[in-house]
């Protein structure tokens, strides 16, 4: 069982000097493959043996950011932090700890269960009200669980500035998950992409793959939205106040370790 911030690594040649990164959420329903997801994604290769969440797990890669896609002088190291959120409602009332400050999110379903679909507006709500509640602003007010995706506006969504993507796991199992992705209303509501993955196949994740190329043009989105759009700039300044640059320092100090060991 992970314990409630599980934090590790994998160990690239690839540092980025910067230390710079985004945070990105992964939100979804108990057991629908989140960690699984976020492990193949950082390590390459499956998770052999799933353990349930407790609280919050913490994983980082270094992703390959290109300014301009026809110059590869302009590429750029980012750290990207998956924040993956445990999903059973024991923690309901303390998952609000883990989205302050957050740049992106990964709305995940199992395609196998259509009411793990249904329930990623309550996810998604959950996320843009309680990131209110932790930055002390109005509007925040919920009862229980089932009252979180009542009422989903997707305007709040717009406003928040934060991109999303839609991921559908255990496409190995499902018979109905190109219907799923043509279907779903979420997806146009909030203006995501949507796609389908099976979390024991690595090939889903190689750099050529559809699926990897729909993450990368999300993880590209997620550093231009902070860094290099014209609305991210006075807010980088307040994320830094709230505690980006805690994050930023540990990741530094990473960076430093790791430079050594190369080094000797």
């Amino acid at each position: 069982m992970a314990s409630l911030l599980d934090s590790s690594i994998h160990a690239h040649t690839l540092i980025p000097e910067s230390g710079r990164s985004v945070k990105i959420l992964v939100v979804g329903d108990s057991e629908v493959g989140k960690t699984s997801l976020v492990h193949l994604l950082c390590h390459k290769v499956p998770l052999s043996r799933p353990l349930y969440t407790t609280g919050c797990s913490l994983e980082v890669k270094v992703h390959e950011h290109f300014s301009d896609k026809t110059d590869v002088s302009s590429r750029e190291l980012f750290y990207l932090e998956f924040w993956d959120i445990g999903g059973s409602i024991a923690y309901e009332k303390s998952r609000y700890l883990f989205y302050d400050s957050a740049d992106g999110i990964v709305l995940v379903h199992d395609l196998t269960n259509r009411n793990s679909h249904d329930n990623l507006r309550k996810w998604l709500k959950g996320v843009l009200t309680d990131r209110n509640k932790v930055q002390g602003k109005k509007g925040h007010k919920y009862t229980n669980s089932d009252d979180y995706g009542k009422g989903f506006d997707a305007e709040i969504y717009t406003n928040s500035a934060m991109p999303a993507i839609i991921i559908g796991t255990k496409k190995d199992l499902s018979r109905s998950s190109n219907e799923l992705i043509s279907h779903s209303s979420l997806a146009t509501d909030i203006n995501a992409q949507v796609i389908a993955v099976n979390c024991r196949k690595a090939s889903d994740f190689t750099p050529g793959a559809p699926e990897m190329q729909c993450l990368n043009a999300f993880f590209d989105k997620v550093i231009c939205q902070k860094y290099y759009s014209q609305t991210s700039l006075p807010r980088e300044e307040e994320i830094s106040d709230l505690g980006s640059s805690r994050r930023g320092s540990w990741l530094r100090q990473f960076t430093q370790s790791l430079n050594s060991s190369f080094s000797t």
